[in-house]
């Protein structure tokens, strides 16, 4: 078995505009199979991409400085606005795929996320991560910051919240 290193389809495979090629084609050679590949290039030029993000974390000790409240406010447009407007309605306009990642495994016993829809009218996707990406990030970023501030040790204080 030989391993093809194409990577993946990320959330490319989410859309469907690469379908109409490959129909047309199929129209045209009439009963033979047929496989579109599209070049990394192609795909980044048709590709909708993730949105931009702002995030602010906002973080409650106690007297012992350990972590009581955590707010993480995470403004971007939304995928599923587009995608899932159905769904997006449902959820009165929380995008869980923008918002992912933001619901962590530390205990805090105050633990608040919340979203706001920035539209800047573009056509956003699941292109090469959602939101596990950034808001991890910032959230290990600001357990960091604590470590710091408090003058504790960022892996043990990690481990504490666990």
């Amino acid at each position: 078995m030989k391993t093809t290193l194409l990577g993946g389809g990320f959330g490319r495979k989410a859309e469907a505009d690469f379908i109409v090629g490959a129909v047309s084609l199929a129209k045209v050679v009439e009963g033979r199979p047929v496989k579109v590949i599209w070049s990394r290039e192609d795909d980044t030029r048709h590709d909708k991409l993730r949105p931009l993000e702002a995030q602010h974390i906002q973080v409650g000790l106690d007297a012992d400085g350990k972590i009581v409240g955590w707010r993480h406010h995470v403004e971007a447009d939304s995928i599923f606005a587009r995608t899932m407007p159905e769904l997006f309605k449902e959820q009165h306009g929380h995008d869980d795929v923008v918002t992912e990642g933001a619901r962590f495994n530390y205990s805090v016993p105050a633990h608040r996320i919340e979203y706001l829809r920035q539209d800047n009218g573009l056509a956003i996707g699941f292109w090469f991560a959602v939101g596990v990406g950034y808001t991890r990030f910032g959230i290990e970023c600001m357990i960091d910051e604590v470590a710091a501030a408090t003058g504790a040790d960022p892996v043990q204080l990690r481990l504490e919240l666990l």
